[in-house]
């Protein structure tokens, strides 16, 4: 049995011309690579995501609630109950997400 140390002899140029032609391995990769198929239901997913703003109080962060957020959403950019839907996000953070993705574009340019 051949041995690391000890590679078996070529026996031609022929043979000697194919192991100094031969391509690299390829290197493995450090973590499996994995592919996810495209769903209906992510793509549903992600054009509900485009439809959404992350709204962050600034300033002193001072307490605000969802129904605050709404009222100021309808009076400033003249929005009905209907076209969107505000969710506390994480401590003093809220997700508005709208109906109409014009809708959203027009508050994200304010």
């Amino acid at each position: 049995m051949d041995s690391i140390f000890d590679p078996p002899a070529l026996k031609s140029d022929v043979e000697r011309e194919r192991s100094v032609l031969r391509a690299p391995e390829e290197p493995q990769p450090l973590c499996p690579f994995v592919v996810v198929p495209r769903f209906v239901q992510i793509q549903a997913a992600e054009a509900d995501l485009e439809r959404a703003l992350t709204a962050t109080v600034g300033g002193t962060r001072p307490a605000v609630s969802v129904a605050e957020v709404q009222d100021y959403l309808r009076r400033r950019f003249a929005l009905n109950d209907d076209e969107f839907d505000v969710k506390h996000h994480y401590s003093e953070d809220f997700v508005v997400h709208f109906r109409h993705g014009l809708d959203r574009q027009r508050v994200l340019e304010s």
